[in-house]
């Protein structure tokens, strides 16, 4: 099969539909400086996460350190009522080989972009 013919795989699939429920119930943040919560976040991985975004996309980057889809939110922040909310991030350009961060703990000015705080926790 081609590879412009082979289908997602169903996790994919899956994710996409819950990105575009949570995006048409306004279940995210577009800064981190908007979130509001209580603790600190799980640490998810200690390195970031190297992907692919393509053009034209939204993202839902996981703020809680919950998702089971890392780097992407699955939704796991509503169990936890302590006000994570994933960071929508819009993708003008495709962008190959990105580092999103997988710590959880990057400064509110990078986003979801990797700033490498994971060389500093010292709450492992």
């Amino acid at each position: 099969m081609e590879s412009s013919q082979r289908q997602e795989e169903p996790s994919a699939v899956i994710l996409k539909e819950i990105t575009k429920q949570m995006i048409e119930e306004g279940d995210f943040v577009t800064s981190m400086e908007q979130l509001q919560v209580t603790g600190k976040p799980k640490i998810a991985r200690a390195c970031p996460y190297r992907i692919k975004l393509l053009k034209g996309q939204s993202y839902l980057y996981c703020t809680c350190g919950q998702s089971k889809t890392q780097p992407f939110c699955d939704g796991k922040h509503k169990e936890l009522d302590n006000g994570y909310k994933p960071l929508k991030v819009d993708i003008i350009k495709d962008q190959s080989n990105f580092l999103w961060c997988g710590c959880k703990r990057n400064r509110k000015e990078a986003g979801p972009n990797c700033d490498g705080n994971h060389t500093r926790i010292d709450d492992w």
